[in-house]
């Protein structure tokens, strides 16, 4: 595998070459001005080369930089294993629980008159729950993944960034504000969607929920009297106000900041790029008469 040392070296020559063909073009003894016009363009590419490749350790500062200042204005771990083992726990105890509670609905007097309603009900949201473990699944994946390439990528990016006429300008750009975006979002979606789920009232529903079922678990025969009632009615609430932080903080919320870093990055892509169009030539009879 390719190290970031020996891209490094790639993009030293590659800012050499560029640089050399500058002076080489500017002292052409032709009279040939869109050629010509060129070799300032190349040798400034070059110097922007050199500059970008001091960024590679950098950037990694400025990234833990960033990384540090958002968890510390919203009050949240920046490790983001430890979120993610919160969220996985979390999720795994409501799926737990929702089961738990489709086998009591089905076995108990009091839910018999709703028991294959409630039981629908509860399966889909063990659907919506499972579904979300997936997707936090492979959200872990990618940020373990992230956190192990995104410097590769970032000194990748410069490789194609160096090569001269900037014909890889636009690549190189992109894996760049690729790789950086991801390095600092990343690492911080499972700490900001914890701290968004808790805004939305998660653990008050977990909490009624849990009480719930201690109370079904310890007097199913009589929960309807202890519960006014209305052991139907406040099952469906407590679950559509957990869903409803569940769904909000750990579904619609990453699918939206992804969306959200998507275009971040593509303007960070264009800010790198800066006038890095590829170059034209337009070498003629109308070049030599001018």
């Amino acid at each position: 595998m390719v190290t970031e040392a020996e891209l490094v070296s790639l993009v030293h020559v590659l800012a050499a070459m560029t640089f050399l063909c500058g002076a080489f073009i500017q002292s052409l003894p032709i009279p040939m001005r869109s050629l010509k016009s060129q070799a300032p363009s190349l040798q400034w590419d070059a110097v922007l080369t050199e500059i970008a490749i001091g960024t590679v350790y950098s950037v990694r500062l400025l990234a833990d930089w960033i990384q540090s200042m958002i968890a510390s204005s919203l009050a949240i771990p920046v490790e983001p294993g430890t979120a993610y083992a919160v969220i996985m726990a979390q999720l795994i105890a409501i799926d737990g629980a929702i089961m738990l509670l489709i086998t009591t609905v089905n076995a108990t007097v009091v839910f018999a008159p709703l028991a294959e309603l409630l039981a629908r009900m509860l399966g889909s949201s063990a659907g919506w729950v499972t579904n979300t473990i997936i997707l936090w699944t492979m959200l872990q994946i990618v940020i373990l993944e992230i956190s192990k390439l995104w410097l590769l990528f970032w000194t990748l990016g410069i490789v194609f960034f160096a090569i001269p006429f900037k014909l890889g300008r636009r690549l190189g750009a992109y894996l760049m504000s690729i790789s950086i975006v991801s390095a600092i979002s990343l690492p911080l979606l499972p700490s900001i969607a914890l701290w968004l789920e808790a805004q939305i009232g998660y653990q008050n529903s977990l909490t009624q929920l849990e009480s719930f079922v201690a109370d079904i678990l310890k007097d199913p025969l009589n929960v309807a009297t202890a519960l006014n009632v209305a052991a139907p009615a406040l099952l469906l609430s407590i679950i559509g106000n957990l869903l409803a932080a569940v769904i909000i903080g750990l579904m619609v919320f990453p699918v939206s900041f992804l969306f959200m870093m998507s275009l971040v990055a593509r303007s960070v892509a264009s800010l790198i790029m800066g006038y890095g169009t590829p170059a034209s030539f337009n070498i003629g009879s109308h070049d030599f008469l001018r």
